[in-house]
């Protein structure tokens, strides 16, 4: 505490500088453990060895409350990604001299005013191809691209194997190409209809911040997918599904997969329709047989 009377008289300074000192070294003291806790006590084994004690008993509780079978149902869909560098791929080809924005692409020259539009932005987005030639030339040059590989792709199945990993039974609504059926886990019970079909297929294209196409520049990294998908934006899977809960008797229900319906070619007055459907669909199981979470993603 400074009195205001110190401030007029030569004590008043040196306690003034006093106080100064100790600042100084109280703030560089603070620093200094702080740079030290950062480089030795964030690695050191203790901490890490302290961390894995925690962990294991966490495990170890988990282990003595057994809850029994969970038996879960995931839908709808799955389709085989395709990565592939947005540089690699677009960066080829002369940019657009303007940016706009299209629900569905029809032409390459759609595509690529749309990619510069969420390039820009560093947005994701998604669109649907309409032009079945395009698509398959787009794919083919993305797939000749070195360091381009596939996944397993749709949240639906994405969630089902990490159910799976937890030790649920999962019942998932997806189409059973051979590739799906190679990729996911062995113990997910797959049902819909066989398919040797490669329509549903999703390229993604993802960029990382601060490259640059053109004069166009990405603030942040993200992706930009297409497809041709003629399966999974009308849950082709639902109604032979619905015969199989009620065997499959599951204590939840997750859906996921419902953003494949933006932007997609409805034929007029079907996709209202389509809600429809799905919603009573959804009212009927949270009625009847289980408990329902809604993944839009």
């Amino acid at each position: 505490v400074v009195y205001p009377g110190w401030a007029s008289c030569g004590t008043g300074t040196a306690v003034m500088d006093t106080l100064t000192f100790f600042n100084n070294v109280l703030s560089v003291t603070v620093i200094f453990a702080a740079f030290w806790y950062s480089c030795n006590d964030g690695d050191s084994l203790l901490l890490r060895e302290r961390l894995q004690d925690v962990l294991q008993a966490m495990l170890e509780v988990e282990q003595q409350h057994s809850v029994g079978e969970v038996r879960i149902a995931v839908g709808y869909g799955a389709c085989k990604d395709i990565f592939v560098q947005g540089s690699d791929l677009m960066g080829v080809m002369t940019p657009p001299q303007r940016t706009a924005h299209f629900n569905r692409i029809d032409s390459m020259k759609q595509l690529k005013e749309m990619y510069a539009l969420f390039y820009t932005a560093g947005s994701a987005a998604e669109r649907y191809v309409g032009n079945k030639t395009l698509f398959n030339e787009i794919l083919a040059a993305a797939e000749a691209v070195p360091g381009s590989y596939s996944a397993l792709g749709g949240n639906a199945p994405v969630m089902a194997s990490r159910f799976a990993l937890e030790g649920a039974k999962v019942l998932l609504a997806a189409k059973r190409s051979s590739y799906i059926m190679n990729k996911v886990h062995p113990s997910i019970i797959v049902r819909g209809d066989e398919t040797e079909s490669d329509e549903d297929i999703h390229l993604i294209i993802e960029y990382k911040a601060g490259e640059s196409w053109g004069t166009y520049q990405a603030p942040r990294a993200n992706r930009f997918i297409i497809h041709s998908d003629d399966n999974n934006p009308v849950l082709s899977t639902v109604e032979d599904f619905g015969g199989q809960l009620e065997a499959f008797k599951p204590n939840l229900f997750v859906v996921g997969g419902l953003q494949m319906m933006d932007n997609f070619p409805f034929p007029p007055g079907s996709y209202a329709i389509y809600c429809s459907f799905i919603c009573v669909f959804c009212i009927i199981l949270i009625l009847y047989y289980t408990t329902l979470c809604i993944c839009y993603i």
